[in-house]
């Protein structure tokens, strides 16, 4: 019969009984919240793109820091309203999304875990996951971060360049960089046949501004959300058939490799 690993080198918060959690507490090990959502992604991607790639992330973590890491349940279902014309999307209320998320996390700091980092998987719900952690650090005892994980992408200036076929900007759903990753993880659920590129507009139909544009790496000044069957009728934005495993599998070594810097290089106490 197996060993059972002890807590130090376990890193799943749902593994662990109720007296390994205060264990875990003992040993100051850092929450990680992956939050996802399930929504389209064009004819060729799973509704559940978002989830699979920060809960692979966050585990692959963890992996490589179990002393430090304890990775948390996935919060599957999010705030994406935009994407609700095409079916398989389930969007939660923007107020119920974020309440549910601070109750979880609240149950977290209740038992003595001081450090939470969120790990978000669609960036369209930045702003509401900041106003989470910014709850959980005036609410309670602990301290609580987020981080988008295509943000990883950009600690090292230079990485990017080094797969990057697709155009920019324009590239920020469903695209080359999403369905690389994909590829990577589970390339037998992508139909790569069905793929089609959709560069959207960078402005709203009739705008002069050029100051308005969307991409996973870089923005406009100015903020335009809207309805996703208006800027592409197939769900797409972006260039997914420039997407290979290959690429998908060093974003994500690239993702998780400074991902576990991130949480090693944590130096905030209260």
């Amino acid at each position: 019969m197996p060993t059972r690993p002890g807590v130090q080198e376990q890193y799943r918060y749902d593994h662990l009984t109720w007296v390994e959690i205060n264990e875990a507490v003992a040993l100051k090990k850092v929450i990680v919240l992956p939050i996802g959502s399930i929504q389209q992604h064009g004819p060729h991607l799973p509704v559940d793109t978002d989830e699979l790639i920060v809960t692979s992330l966050a585990l692959a973590a963890g992996q490589r820091q179990p002393e430090k890491i304890l990775v948390a349940p996935t919060i599957p279902y999010s705030y994406c309203l935009e994407a609700m014309d095409f079916p398989g999307t389930v969007s939660v209320a923007s107020k119920t999304f974020m309440n549910f998320c601070v109750a979880v996390v609240k149950g977290f700091a209740y038992h003595g875990f001081d450090h939470i980092l969120l790990l978000n998987g669609f960036p369209a719900n930045d702003n509401l996951i900041e106003l989470v952690g910014r709850q959980i650090n005036l609410e309670t005892e602990a301290l609580c971060g987020s981080v988008t994980w295509t943000s990883l992408l950009r600690i090292n200036p230079d990485f990017n360049d080094t797969w990057r076929e697709s155009q920019f900007p324009g590239s920020f759903h469903a695209d080359e960089l999403e369905t690389s990753v994909y590829l990577a993880l589970d390339a037998a659920v992508v139909d790569m046949s069905k793929a089609v590129d959709h560069v959207p507009m960078q402005q709203p139909p009739g705008g002069p501004a050029s100051f308005v544009y969307q991409d996973h790496f870089g923005s406009g000044s100015v903020y335009v959300p809207g309805w996703v069957s208006i800027q592409s009728s197939s769900g797409v934005m972006g260039q997914p058939t420039r997407a290979s495993a290959e690429k998908g599998q060093r974003i994500f070594e690239e993702a998780v490799r400074q991902f576990v810097e991130v949480i090693k290089g944590r130096d905030i106490r209260r």
